[in-house]
């Protein structure tokens, strides 16, 4: 599937630029860079989690006035050689871009147990070069549901998903957005909440408090993609707002990658679906709801079902609901 550009912004496209970057090793999820955003549209803190030695900010790596090449190790950009103009990698600054399948298959188990399922996404080998075209997914940051594991959304199982098929890939790009409850904020969001106890859906409680279904922007989004110098994605969304935002600004969307709810998966997927020997290793392995990021409780998943229907079919995202899922 590919998606063109269909048009252009015409307006005068914020200030952005990259303030630090640093290597954070994990227990399940690899290693990445995380590199910190400032801008000037919403004065937020925007993140990049980004998989791979491959791709570089062009704002981190500018030489600042009267900087020291300690400055630059402190920030995460590369040093300067004192006996040439050529670039040195600063101290922890890359992140090892061959893991063994081994270690790959490590990576995405917790105790033994495999906590996520690929077979729905095709990728195209594990710890390649640079390609053409990044493996990307804009994630906005969710407290509920990343930090207190909330059975109100997937928006955990959708970014961990990210962090190990990236992992697994060796390369890929999370931007990373502070945009809580789909932009009204963590205050706002748990006042939804309470409307949704009350039998409101998502997009219902959202309108009740003064806001749209979905009050996010991805102009910054398209921005740091092109600071790191990508022009065309493999994009891990449902949202069509994603797609469209993201063309709209330049940025090529050449596959879109369904996320399909690791609850929705078969619980047992056949060795030969996967595209490498890593990912046959843990394909193999079977998924149940109780290994599940989300939670295990059925009426827990019923309130994960209802929040997930209720953005297929009043925010038109791109998601086959299963025939067994009750509406």
């Amino acid at each position: 599937m590919s998606f063109m550009p269909t048009s252009t912004t015409s307006f005068n496209l914020p200030v952005l630029e990259c303030k630090v970057s640093t290597r954070i090793p994990t227990k399940t999820h690899g290693t990445f860079r995380t590199l910190l955003y400032k801008n000037t549209l919403d004065q937020e803190e925007h993140i990049a989690l980004v998989y791979g030695p491959n791709l570089k900010s062009k704002t981190l790596e500018k030489v600042r006035e009267n900087e020291t090449n300690h400055d630059r190790i402190v920030r995460g950009a590369t040093v300067i050689s004192n006996d040439s103009s050529s670039f040195q990698p600063s101290i922890d600054s890359s992140v090892p871009s061959n893991l063994d399948n081994q270690e790959a298959y490590n990576n995405a188990h917790i105790n033994g147990t495999q906590i996520l399922n690929f077979s729905h996404l095709q990728l195209n080998g594990v710890h390649t070069k640079a390609k053409s075209s990044i493996l990307t997914r804009l994630h906005s940051s969710c407290f509920t549901g990343e930090t207190l594991f909330s059975c109100r959304c997937d928006c955990a199982d959708q970014l961990y998903e990210a962090m190990s098929i990236m992992n697994i890939e060796g390369e890929g790009v999370i931007v990373y957005l502070k945009q809580e409850g789909r932009g009204i904020g963590l205050l706002d969001k748990l006042k939804a909440y309470n409307l949704q106890d009350l039998g409101h859906d998502t997009v219902t409680a959202n309108v009740l408090l003064d806001h749209p279904p979905d009050s996010r922007d991805y102009t910054i989004a398209a921005l740091i993609l092109k600071d790191l110098g990508i022009e065309k994605v493999r994009l891990m969304t449902n949202n069509p707002l994603k797609i469209n935002s993201l063309e709209r600004d330049g940025i090529v969307i050449e596959e879109r990658l369904e996320m399909i709810p690791s609850h929705w998966r078969p619980d047992v997927v056949v060795e030969e679906e996967a595209d490498s020997r890593a990912l046959k290793g843990l394909l193999t392995m079977k998924k149940t709801a109780s290994t599940s990021s989300v939670g295990s409780s059925s009426d827990n998943f019923r309130e994960l079902d209802g929040y997930i229907i209720a953005k297929v079919e009043k925010m038109n995202h791109l998601l086959e609901i299963p025939l067994n899922i009750s509406k």
